[in-house]
């Protein structure tokens, strides 16, 4: 089965039905499916072939996803590319790294110095149509069809495969889990270069729901108004996204009381946030965990994030979750260790990384880098980054238990704890806050309120921060935040 098919059978199933919306722009499936088919048509006349790795720079988010439908039909490999600050540089990387052999790009004006490079002007490639046609499409489960890539906030970017079996593997588990009913209206400010966005979009259209798209990147005013304008009842950003959303709501009353499902990923979130989302945007609010590399893996529906706010929820089905020792070995329920997974279908390793791969594939699992445990009933907590656990005169400190404690602070919106390396106590646990718009504290202050819930484990100094430097998928730039901290400490001296 080719993953384009979950589109076609919608197409068939209701073709009048809305499948995307951007702007003044309302597609239904069986048009949406007909620009698809016209793209297929087009790339193909342009010379590319059947296994061809394609890199994606395209910036308007319904052509973007009309692309790699049309790549994945056709039997290509598409990979998302950036030019956003450094992400331009290593897409370059990526471009060698996964000898992509075409670009297909609708900014008109970039070189990517690639053999083939297909310019789309998106006023001519949304208005392409195009018949079924077999000859175009090419069934091949176990093929790639897509390289995901990961952040790089933590060094070079890794490439992983997905398959067209695995991609709709980890869309099944998405609808069956969150749920996109047939005509419910979906729509994420994040870009669809990152593997979240992109996954979300595509079950929305497997399942016969719409997918609602801004143009450009949205103001909190013009996202509002798309909220409002087409009833959106889920929606998905990451926490930081989902802080200032609420920030810009007066308190006294939920903004969108009606929406089914507001949906937190990428980065952690605390119990203190979710609260001010209840209370300024609605109390639907839901939790995922997952990872590039395997797609979403845990969820937290609305009553489970209330009652266990500290949780990420329980596996999906199909995802088995460990905890393990630094030996492999099972830890007892409720006890931290390092978080294993596997899945069927799950790719084997990083494409053109032998260190990575033995690192983080092992014996058929995959180790995220992740610190968790698990209750008895199965419920997921996680803990933060294994390489981020401090190790302070012999006594472990999770970076998680340090956030957690910070962010229960009314003043604190925003919190991030490492460590610096101390050549006699090993670890030495700082952590980095954001303030609250109007707030003041010092730096005492806030290490005053960690002593007294942390007591040996509380941070040995605290840095404030306008604010904490992220990504748009809501990771933290660690190196850059680290030369922050380096040179707030090279001024004290």
């Amino acid at each position: 089965m080719n993953v384009a098919d979950l589109l076609a059978r919608q197409a068939v199933k209701m073709p009048h039905a809305t499948a995307v919306i951007q702007a003044e722009r309302i597609l239904s499936f069986a048009e949406f499916d007909a620009l698809v088919w016209g793209l297929c048509r087009c790339f193909r006349e342009n010379g590319l072939l059947v296994g061809d790795v394609v890199g994606v720079h395209v910036q308007n988010p319904l052509l973007h996803l009309a692309t790699i439908l049309a790549l994945a039909r056709s039997g290509m490999v598409s990979v998302a590319i950036s030019t956003l600050g450094s992400d331009g540089q290593a897409s370059r990387n990526i471009l060698l790294r996964a000898a992509v052999s075409a670009v297909i790009d609708d900014a008109g004006s970039l070189n990517w110095g690639c053999q083939k490079q297909i310019n789309l002007d998106p006023v001519h490639a949304l208005n392409l149509q195009g018949e079924h046609d077999e000859s175009l499409r090419v069934d091949l489960p176990n093929a790639r069809m897509m390289l995901r890539t990961s952040s790089g906030t933590t060094g070079l970017p890794k490439i992983v495969e997905a398959t067209h079996a695995s991609m709709i593997a980890s869309i099944r588990r998405e609808i069956a889990c969150i749920g996109y009913p047939v005509g419910e209206r979906y729509l994420t400010p994040v870009a669809l270069q990152f593997d979240g966005p992109r996954r979300r979009y595509l079950s929305c259209l497997a399942s016969g729901a719409t997918a609602v798209m801004p143009s450009g990147v949205p103001s909190f005013t013009s996202l509002f108004a798309l909220i409002d304008q087409h009833d959106i009842r889920h929606f998905s950003c990451v926490p930081s996204q989902a802080y200032q959303m609420a920030l810009s709501v007066p308190p006294g009353k939920q903004r969108f009381p009606q929406m089914r499902c507001f949906r937190l990923s990428a980065g952690p979130s605390e119990a203190q946030l979710h609260q001010f989302l209840r209370e300024r945007l609605t109390p639907n609010i839901c939790i995922s965990y997952g990872c590039t590399e395997l797609g979403p893996l845990t969820v937290a529906k609305p009553d489970l994030v209330t009652s266990k706010p500290q949780s990420v929820g329980y596996a999906m089905p199909g995802i088995e979750l460990e905890i393990v020792s630094a030996n492999d070995d099972p830890v007892p329920a409720g006890a931290v260790g390092i978080v294993r997974l596997r899945t069927e279908g799950m790719p084997a390793g990083y494409l053109g990384d032998p260190a990575a791969t033995e690192k983080y594939f092992r014996n058929g699992w995959f180790y995220p880098g992740d610190l968790g445990s698990i209750a008895e009933d199965g419920l997921v907590f996680h803990l933060g980054r294994a390489d981020d656990m401090m190790i302070m005169n012999g006594v472990n400190i999770y970076p998680a238990e340090i956030e957690q404690a910070m962010m229960s602070h009314p003043a604190v919106v925003d919190a991030v704890a490492m460590p610096l390396k101390h050549k006699v106590v090993n670890d030495i646990p700082v952590c980095v806050l954001a303030l609250g718009a109007g707030q003041a504290l010092s730096e005492q202050e806030l290490l005053v309120f960690a002593r007294r819930r942390l007591e040996s484990h509380s941070p040995k100094r605290i840095f404030v921060l306008d604010e904490i430097p992220r990504n748009e998928h809501g990771k933290v730039k660690r190196p850059e935040l680290i030369q922050t901290i380096v040179s707030r400490l090279q001024a004290e001296t």
